[in-house]
């Protein structure tokens, strides 16, 4: 007489299909985390770019915020720091041209870009952070030209 397996089948998929689905959707979540964080240092590098021409912060903000397709940053997550070649901070006078100058042009000038984006998951991971996102950070230090 032959046994019957109708049921076996099921209990096997039942098995291994919650292991399939957690590597698809790990490879997907880990490729959009991974375009988001080229995305926002393609950002900060365009806007380092505009920095080193002494552009002013609102123009480089701009910039960055133009440069990021698929995501917005939220308006206090971009920090603009101009540092001397000992690391303090200087304040830049602006220009009706929209340039940044300082009081003592001999010195040389860094300017310090960070940019941070909460990334949210896809799927709800609680055991990855308490918030439910992951902070993505991106910085450029460029000296003006």
């Amino acid at each position: 007489m032959r046994k019957r397996r109708n049921g076996q089948s099921i209990v096997e998929a039942a098995l291994v299909l919650p292991l399939i689905l957690l590597v698809v959707f790990g490879i997907i979540e880990f490729g959009r985390l991974f375009n988001h964080k080229l995305t926002l240092n393609y950002a900060v590098n365009e806007g380092a770019k505009a920095a080193a021409y002494r552009s002013a912060p609102d123009t480089i903000t701009g910039i960055i915020e133009n440069s990021i397709t698929g995501f917005s940053i939220e308006p206090g997550n971009i920090m603009i720091t101009y540092k001397d070649s000992s690391g303090g901070e200087m304040a830049p006078f602006f220009t009706s041209d929209n340039k940044v100058y300082f009081a003592n042009e001999s010195m040389e000038v860094f300017v310090d870009i960070l940019v941070k984006y909460n990334y949210e998951p896809i799927a709800p991971y609680p055991t990855i952070t308490e918030t439910g996102f992951l902070l993505l950070e991106s910085r450029a230090y460029v000296k003006v030209q």
